[in-house]
């Protein structure tokens, strides 16, 4: 049953995003995301020592309307990209497989023409429909067959999501990018947990590393695995036994994290002459931390999550069933949910721009979305005790 409905809603979104496909899928931020890869492998300037190549590209293809995506990195001569590479990473299968079909098919080999838009496209859904099985297979461990039916068409259809991964930036964002991988970063974590084999805590590895260098505030990811089991003291105690039992493991994942994360660091040290570069050093940009906009995040009409994505408020209700039925995964899941809230919502611009109600908070709802099947849960059986009682 559910394969059917993750089925139906990866076609739904497939629909939604060739129905509203752009002329350009290379514009505003996305533009700064892909940029490494043509500054990369086809122009040789990723220091962006030579501006007039990018304004060239923005005359031909009207990507932006100012170039803001990159920043002056000090007295180097280079410029910074403002964005993680982590999505350069992803888009890089579909930008090759572009420059291929654009030499043999007769279109400028820029980076920019219509085969790449169409390849990373296509690379794009692709992404978003292993999200949607992901999240599907995290469910089924949790609830049966129809409860995970019902919180996938919730978490899918229901949230904005929905506009996020097929109409807004056709699912090249980061926020559609994040859900998937954090999908995988649930799904590792649960089979590490139950199997301690080497190949669950690599794919923990990858997934967790990407989306750091997605996103560096992303690190908090690692609270899911680390936490993962722990609801008192004897679990805490069996936890760091469970660790130091599988420490080579551990030093796998470590060695492939960081190897991952460094690529990031390496093209700031390369091209900015330290390690870590702040690309939001302008005033109005940056993170504001204490205290944060928690309050406007959730409730304002600029954006406000639970006024435009009023859902959602039952998946916060859910930990409260979920800390009742299942506190093995409850403390892993909250605080992961709480310092999560805590850091999208002390963004300066906390409504996120342009876009429909809190998108900083997508790749959040894979951790939603098992609080929310146990609301689902609990308001099933108080529907079958109100049925019992009108019949009696």
């Amino acid at each position: 049953m559910s394969k059917v409905v993750a089925g139906i809603l990866c076609i739904c979104l497939l629909w939604l995003g060739i129905s509203n496909f752009p002329l350009n899928i290379f514009s505003w931020d996305v533009f700064g995301y892909y940029l490494y890869l043509p500054l990369t492998f086809i122009y040789h300037d990723l220091g962006i020592r030579d501006v007039s190549i990018v304004n060239e590209i923005i005359e031909k293809y009207h990507n932006t309307g100012t170039f803001y995506q990159a920043l002056p990195a000090g007295d180097t001569g280079n410029m910074i990209m403002r964005y993680g590479i982590g999505l350069a990473v992803l888009y890089s299968p579909f930008f090759f497989i572009g420059h291929l079909l654009a030499a043999g098919l007769g279109f400028p080999t820029d980076g920019f023409s219509l085969p790449y838009q169409y390849a990373v496209w296509s690379g794009c859904m692709l992404y978003t429909f292993a999200g949607i099985v992901m999240l599907r297979k995290c469910l089924l461990i949790f609830f049966n067959e129809l409860v995970t039916s019902i919180v996938l068409i919730i978490i899918v259809l229901w949230t904005n999501y929905t506009l996020h991964s097929s109409m807004f930036g056709q699912g090249s964002m980061t926020h559609n990018y994040l859900f998937t991988l954090y999908a995988f970063i649930l799904w590792f974590t649960i089979r590490w947990h139950e199997e301690q084999k080497l190949k669950y805590i690599l794919g923990l590895a990858i997934s967790s590393g990407l989306a750091v260098i997605v996103r560096p505030s992303e690190m908090i990811c690692l609270i899911i695995p680390v936490v993962w089991g722990v609801y008192s003291t004897e679990s805490f105690n069996e936890k760091i036994k469970l660790l130091i039992k599988n420490k080579k493991q551990l030093f796998f994942f470590s060695f492939l994290f960081v190897a991952i994360c460094f690529i990031q660091l390496t093209y700031w040290k390369i091209y900015s002459g330290s390690f870590w570069f702040d690309s939001y050093y302008n005033p109005g940009e940056g993170l504001d931390l204490f205290p944060p906009h928690t309050i406007n995040f959730l409730f304002s009409f600029r954006n406000g999550l639970f006024i435009y994505t009023p859902i959602i408020v039952f998946a916060f209700i859910g930990f409260i069933y979920l800390y009742k039925y299942n506190k093995q995964v409850f403390f892993s899941l909250f605080l992961y949910t709480i310092i999560n809230l805590w850091v999208v919502s002390s963004w300066t611009v906390w409504w996120y721009g342009e876009c429909f109600s809190q998108r900083g908070i997508i790749a959040s709802y894979i951790v939603l979305s098992v609080p929310m099947g146990h609301f689902v849960v609990e308001l099933t059986t108080i529907n079958k005790n109100l049925l019992k009682y009108s019949v009696l």
